[in-house]
């Protein structure tokens, strides 16, 4: 990652530090909903063709698409309204316009470290090219996985 970022210092590298592989299978897994799998499968095959995505982010990155999907379904219920009439207070805006926005800022900070939610953070980043292209093995192994069943089941 910090090679990526140009922040790479050879005085203050850790020898020891894990090097963990891109996963072999890039599937959302089956617990996230629509949402959740659309925001996977924008942006995993290609922080993984980056080298940004690894085998310890599986969980993480999970987590961030849930609360993507948590901003999807709370932004679904504003399309009408952005306020409702209660007795006690007259106009007041929806609960789920905070929802949206607690969810938002969830996965802002979550993207930020991936270089994935705009042109500031990737602009940090210096991608590497790759040999073998991880966008192409995960289309191939979806056409091989047809009716497999996904990690995390």
């Amino acid at each position: 990652m910090k090679l990526l970022q140009g922040t790479f210092r050879a005085d203050r590298a850790n020898p020891d530090e894990p090097e963990p592989d891109i996963p072999d299978v890039l599937n959302a897994p089956l617990w996230l909903d629509d949402y959740g799998r659309e925001a996977w499968e924008k942006l995993v095959p290609q922080l993984a063709k980056l080298g940004l995505f690894t085998s310890l982010d599986l969980l993480f990155f999970a987590m961030i698409c849930a609360d993507y999907s948590v901003f999807r379904r709370a932004t679904d219920c504003t399309k009408e309204n952005l306020t409702h009439k209660t007795e006690a207070n007259g106009r007041c805006a929806l609960p789920e316009v905070a929802i949206a926005r607690a969810a938002f800022d969830r996965v802002r900070q979550g993207l930020e470290p991936f270089g994935a939610i705009g042109p500031g953070s990737r602009s940090r980043l210096k991608a590497q090219a790759e040999e073998n292209d991880p966008i192409e093995n995960f289309r191939n192994r979806l056409t091989k996985l047809k009716g497999a069943k996904r990690f995390l089941a």
